[in-house]
């Protein structure tokens, strides 16, 4: 299965990007809806003002772990 393909980073020769073949598209377009559905109910017992303030926090902790990286 090729879901993936690198191609050259156009600013930076030494540099390449990842990007998804029409294949990878294809199962992400499958696949991520029924993703979407487990999580809305894996978090149903929780609101919607609740669910923005996780999201809110989930940012903030992923922004911190990048800063950790640097």
């Amino acid at each position: 299965m090729d879901l993936v393909e690198r191609q050259p980073n156009p600013n930076d020769r030494r540099a390449f990007n990842v990007v998804m073949t029409e294949e990878g598209r294809a199962l992400f377009d499958e696949i991520f809806p029924k993703h979407v559905a487990t999580i809305s109910q894996n978090l149903s017992f929780i609101s919607n003002d609740e669910k923005e303030q996780l999201i809110v926090l989930l940012k903030r902790i992923g922004m911190g772990a990048q800063d950790l990286e640097k």
